[in-house]
């Protein structure tokens, strides 16, 4: 009788253990998951008025991505279709505000990647851009120039 009155608090401590497992990893660890919002915008850095630039157009690829050690999940991606240069101008236009819940900013790292295309009588030009976001923000704004 006294073997199965310790048996059983045993039993339930390992299976509180294994249910809570990460939850009792982050509390001895001493990490906290933290929400991250990231605030998107575009403005343009060029005069895009001139006729030169009337049938020139640019498509925007945005990704969140989140790196723990070795491993990337994306978390987040979204693409802005072509819109002529044109209406671009050097106000900054919000375009996007994405919140990322539960990251340990003692563990991971949040990467924004973001490729700007081109195009324009029938040439093709891709610029990308890779950023580490600041860990210790909980809030970013991201300009991207076109």
């Amino acid at each position: 009788m006294k073997k199965q009155l310790l048996i059983l608090p045993l039993l339930l401590i390992s299976i509180t253990v294994i249910a809570f497992n990460k939850q009792i990893q982050n509390w001895f660890n001493g990490t906290k998951a933290v929400k991250k919002e990231i605030s998107f915008s575009i403005t343009g850095k060029n005069d895009y008025t001139l006729q030169a630039y009337n049938d020139a157009a640019a498509e925007i690829e945005i990704s969140i991505t989140k790196i723990n050690g070795g491993k990337r999940i994306v978390l987040w991606k979204k693409e802005f279709e072509n819109m002529l240069l044109k209406q671009y101008d050097s106000n900054i236009m919000p375009i996007e505000n994405v919140n990322i819940n539960n990251t340990f900013s003692a563990k991971e790292t949040i990467e924004v990647s973001y490729t700007i295309t081109y195009k324009s009588a029938g040439k093709v030009l891709k610029l990308g851009r890779e950023i580490l976001l600041d860990k210790t923000e909980q809030k970013d704004k991201l300009e991207i120039e076109v």
